[in-house]
């Protein structure tokens, strides 16, 4: 899991590899996500009023996905996805959180949004 800290109240995510339910499946440490990466995240957002997710996954567990995004949905800040490639599968339930009121979701017109 990668965060940034931008300053300025805002926190950036990186959701950039596989989708699992827990940290004993993750098969590459630095880029596989779980919930319980989220919830890691909320805990360090210290205050941040924005939050930016840049997604690029091709999605995993379902129920991960679903975690993940009832997660993100539950904190009270501003968030803009970003869709920087591929937001598949799981991914795409994760992205739709920017999709809610209050919130943004921004795909470049060469990135793959895939629903199945």
């Amino acid at each position: 899991m990668k965060v940034k800290n931008l300053g300025e109240g805002r926190k950036e995510l990186y959701i950039y590899g596989d989708i699992v339910d827990s940290e004993w499946e993750k098969w590459d440490w630095e880029s596989d996500f779980a919930p319980s990466d989220v919830k890691s995240f909320i805990d360090q957002l210290d205050g941040a009023q924005h939050v930016d997710i840049r997604i690029n996954s091709y999605g995993g567990s379902l129920f991960a996905g679903l975690a993940i995004y009832n997660q993100l949905k539950g904190i009270n800040v501003g968030l803009t996805v970003y869709v920087d490639s591929i937001a598949a599968s799981s991914a795409s339930i994760i992205a739709l959180v920017g999709s809610l009121p209050g919130n943004r979701l921004i795909m470049p017109s060469n990135a793959l949004f895939m629903i199945h």
